[in-house]
């Protein structure tokens, strides 16, 4: 009897190892999940590598003619859109001859303001044009003055009333100066200051 329970025993625990060993064989291997792949965020602008062609191309436009061969970036650059529109914000000449521009997108969204340099015959010619339209564009309007002798309206004014007399200019002032204007009858002379050629507010002298 000892020896049946025994032989029962060995039976039993050897058919025990024989399935653990045709799970551990025959089972399908568990493979670790991927990493999950996060989308491309919607709210980033779409950016654009912008070529030495573009540019050139963009400087021409703005009166520079060049190509891609006489143009040189400090840095790449890139733009939210293929082609923008450039505007030359500075430009000064280098003791090689070449240009080194500054600039920048029209729409100040599309790309950040960038440095080039341009090599080129005509470069001297378009540094003298730019300078001159760059100070047209820095300079004031001229605003006319008065000139001695010129009639004008005279305007005196108080707090509580205003009063536009006929004057004749003593002195000759751009709008801001001081000036003296008399009446036509040159009985009476004021102090005042020029607005345009045709006004002068003053008081009485």
């Amino acid at each position: 009897m000892q020896r049946t329970i025994h032989g029962v025993v060995q039976t039993l625990l050897l058919a025990a190892s024989v399935s653990a060993t045709a799970r551990a064989q025959g089972a399908p291997k568990v493979s670790e999940p991927a990493p999950e792949q996060q989308a491309p965020s919607s709210g980033t602008p779409t950016r654009y590598v912008v070529g030495a062609s573009v540019v050139a191309a963009a400087l021409t436009a703005e009166g520079l003619a060049t190509s891609a061969e006489h143009l040189r970036l400090a840095l790449p650059l890139s733009s939210t859109t293929p082609a923008p529109e450039l505007h030359i914000a500075a430009a000064e000449a280098r003791p090689d001859g070449s240009l080194r521009l500054r600039l920048t997108c029209s729409n100040s969204t599309e790309c950040l303001p960038f440095f080039a340099s341009v090599e080129g015959a005509d470069n001297a010619a378009f540094l003298a044009r730019f300078a001159a339209v760059t100070h047209r564009q820095a300079s004031p309007p001229h605003l006319p003055g008065v000139a001695v002798g010129a009639h004008v309206t005279l305007e005196l004014a108080d707090a509580q009333m205003r009063i536009h007399l006929p004057a004749v200019a003593i002195d000759t002032g751009s709008p801001g100066a001081e000036v003296r204007v008399a009446s036509l009858d040159h009985k009476h002379t004021w102090r005042g200051i020029v607005v345009d050629a045709a006004t002068v507010k003053g008081g009485v002298e």
